[in-house]
C-alpha cells in the first residue's frame, strides 16, 4: 500500500490512480502488481481517448460500467469514429485522392497479375464529415463544461490550426470558411480568428466559379487550386518556380474517381510528361489570349 500513504513526486493523490485502474477491471485488469511474482494480465488500454488502433476501448467501457456515466457520449463519439476505419466503409467516409492530389493504387500482391485493377487507397475524409464530426465535438465540449466537468476536448489553439488546413486543403479547400460558423453556431460568440485579406475568397466565389466550370468543363476545385496559388505569388517582384507549380497542380488527378481511372488507362500508352505538357501549352495559350483581350479593353 506504498501508493497510497505517499505522495507522487509532483504533489497528487495516487488513490485517484489507484481507483482509475480498479474502475477499469471490468474486463479483467490487474488494479495494481503488488509484487514481482504476480502474473500479467489485462487487455485493456489507455491513452487518447479517441485513438481507434483498437476495436474496442475496454477500460472506457468498464469505467461508464462503474459509475462515470457521462463519459458514455464520448465513447459514443469515439465509436463512431472507429466505424470509418472499417475497410468496407472507408470508400464512404474518405476521399479517393489522397493528400499529394493524386489516387493512388494498393501494390499487387504476391503472384497477382500486375495488369490486372487493383483497389485505390483512400485518402482523408471528405470535408462534410470533418464539418460534422467537429460540430459534434464541440457540442460535446459545450455540454460538459455547463455540467461544471474540469475538461477540455479541443483547444482554441487546436481550432485555429484545423481552419487553416480546412481552407487550404489540397482537394477541398474550405472557400466557405466553415469553421467559425460552426463555432458560432454552438457556442453562440466568436474566436478572434485571424482573417488573410489575401485569402478574401468566400461562398459566393466558391459558388460562381462553380457555375462557370460547368460551361466549360473544368473541375472548380482545380481553378481555386490555381486561384490559390496565384494570389500566393501576388506582389512578387520575382515569380519564380510559378510555371513549375501550375505544373505541378494540372499534374493532380481532377474529376470523379471513374474519370481518373479512365485518364490512367489512357496515360499508359503515353509518356505522362508529354500528356502533361501539351496540356499546359493549351493552358498558356489561352492565358496569352486572356490577355490579348484585356489589353485591348483597357
Amino acid at each position: 500500500m506504498y501508493d497510497l500513504e505517499w505522495e507522487n513526486p509532483w504533489g497528487g493523490k495516487n488513490l485517484i490512480l489507484w481507483n482509475l485502474y480498479k474502475d477499469s477491471s471490468g474486463q479483467g485488469e490487474c488494479p495494481m502488481v503488488i509484487d514481482e511474482t504476480t502474473p500479467s494480465c489485462g487487455n485493456s488500454r489507455f491513452g487518447c481517448w479517441t485513438c481507434t488502433v483498437v476495436t474496442k476501448d475496454r477500460a472506457m467501457e468498464s469505467l461508464i460500467q462503474n459509475g462515470e456515466e457521462w463519459m458514455a457520449p464520448l465513447l459514443e463519439f469515439r465509436n463512431k469514429l472507429s466505424m470509418t476505419t472499417d475497410p468496407a466503409n472507408k470508400e464512404e467516409y474518405r476521399n479517393y485522392k489522397r493528400r499529394t492530389g493524386r489516387v493512388s493504387y494498393q501494390y499487387a500482391k504476391e503472384g497477382e497479375d500486375i495488369a490486372s485493377e487493383r483497389k485505390h487507397v483512400p485518402g482523408p475524409y471528405w470535408l462534410k464529415y470533418r464539418r460534422q464530426w467537429l460540430r459534434e465535438l464541440l457540442e460535446l465540449d459545450k455540454k460538459f463544461k455547463s455540467e461544471g466537468r474540469e475538461i477540455e476536448l479541443i483547444t482554441q489553439p487546436e481550432l485555429h490550426a484545423i481552419r487553416q488546413e480546412w481552407i487550404h486543403d489540397p482537394n477541398e479547400p474550405d472557400w466557405d470558411d466553415s469553421l467559425p460558423t460552426i463555432f458560432r453556431e454552438v457556442y453562440g460568440f466568436d474566436l478572434d480568428w485571424v482573417y488573410d485579406d489575401n485569402a478574401s475568397f468566400g461562398k459566393d466565389d466558391a459558388q460562381l466559379i462553380s457555375e462557370l466550370c460547368q460551361d466549360f468543363d473544368v473541375e472548380p476545385e482545380m481553378i481555386k487550386k490555381l486561384i490559390e496559388l496565384e494570389v500566393s505569388m501576388e506582389g512578387l517582384s520575382r515569380r519564380s518556380g510559378i510555371t513549375n507549380k501550375i505544373a505541378s497542380l494540372l499534374k493532380q488527378d481532377w474529376g470523379s474517381l471513374e474519370d481518373i481511372k479512365q485518364k490512367h488507362s489512357a496515360l499508359q500508352s503515353k509518356a505522362e510528361f508529354d500528356v502533361h505538357q501539351q496540356e499546359i501549352e493549351r493552358y498558356n495559350q489561352q492565358f496569352a489570349d486572356i490577355d490579348k483581350q484585356l489589353q485591348k479593353e483597357f
